[in-house]
């Protein structure tokens, strides 16, 4: 009889949630840098600093929570797999 591991699923699908963040973190970063480029095109304008601010603003909080997110998942990766608190 051989003796085989369970498949690691909690590894898995840690990795398949740290996929799906990285996408979604993309696209908000994407979406941020658009406002700041949009900012930066009409300087000339009055209100421009709004784009600015906004785009800044989510560029900076998701790389933020994307970085303290990752640290997070990557933590529970490397965790030893024994039963219990």
């Amino acid at each position: 009889m051989k003796d085989r591991r369970p498949f690691p699923f909690r590894n898995f699908a840690l990795w398949l949630l740290l996929a799906c963040w990285t996408v979604l973190s993309a696209y908000l970063i994407f979406i941020g840098c658009i406002s700041l480029w949009v900012g930066f095109d009409h300087t000339h304008q009055d209100g421009s600093w709004l784009p600015l601010l906004a785009g800044g603003l989510i560029v900076a909080a998701t790389g933020w929570v994307f970085f303290r997110f990752s640290k997070l998942i990557l933590n529970q990766t490397r965790r030893s797999k024994r039963l219990g608190p």
